[in-house]
């Protein structure tokens, strides 16, 4: 955002922190009460794939849905302060990122494909922390600002990631066994850590308002008190 206004940057970077926070709470909720689903049928020994993929067809459309608002949303209140140049310059910077985004996640879950064995739930670590990596530094790099709650997700993704590799090298388990305790680890790791990051990011959005606001408040009344000493 070194194109736009000052206070333009501040109300950006909380319109879309705060944006990305609600969109990966609701990821976490929906795939918390997707696997709960799933569970509570196995549990029940209810086959019906019919009902499940209806129900985490549901949950991606209603995921969807939200992220797009939140997003919309978040452009569209933003781009109403700008003047002509800022909005011109910022359509091209979120054109760009959009495309950046959009190949990194294709990039990081491609690996996916390509792992039909117990790897397979680990490698949804790995794409998720790629695409958390991507989301990171073209942010950084395109807007100049940075989200370190989303570098922390990334990190831990891969760091989990690692472990389950090694696991893999040392486990003693049969493979039936290690893919049901790998693809528990990756619901948890994914439910807890986009959880935690989502609730952080909407924190520090009001956080850094907050903090703004009350240095605004401060200069305000500096400088009417050295007027008055005038």
């Amino acid at each position: 955002m070194h194109y736009a206004r000052p206070h333009i940057k501040e109300y950006w970077n909380f319109a879309y922190r705060r944006a990305l926070g609600i969109s990966m709470m609701t990821f976490a909720i929906a795939l918390a009460i997707g696997v709960t689903f799933s569970t509570l049928l196995g549990s029940l020994s209810i086959v019906d794939y019919g009902a499940q993929l209806v129900f985490w067809l549901a949950l991606i459309a209603i995921t969807a849905i939200v992220f797009l608002v939140n997003f919309a949303h978040a452009h569209a209140s933003t781009v109403k302060f700008m003047n002509e140049q800022e909005h011109r310059k910022h359509t091209k910077y979120t054109g760009i990122w959009l495309i950046v985004l959009v190949i990194g996640a294709i990039a990081f879950t491609m690996p996916v494909l390509f792992f039909t064995s117990f790897m397979e739930p680990l490698m949804l670590l790995f794409g998720f922390g790629g695409i958390f990596w991507v989301l990171y530094f073209s942010v950084y790099l395109l807007f100049r600002h940075h989200y370190p709650e989303v570098a922390i997700s990334a990190l831990v993704f891969w760091i989990v990631f690692a472990i389950g590799v090694v696991g893999v090298n040392a486990s003693a388990l049969n493979a039936a066994t290690y893919t049901a305790f790998a693809l528990f680890m990756s619901i948890i790791t994914l439910v807890v850590v986009c959880g935690f990051t989502g609730v952080s990011l909407i924190t520090n959005a009001s956080r850094e308002l907050v903090v703004d606001f009350r240095a605004r408040t401060a200069s305000a009344s500096r400088s009417r008190a050295r007027r008055r000493r005038r």
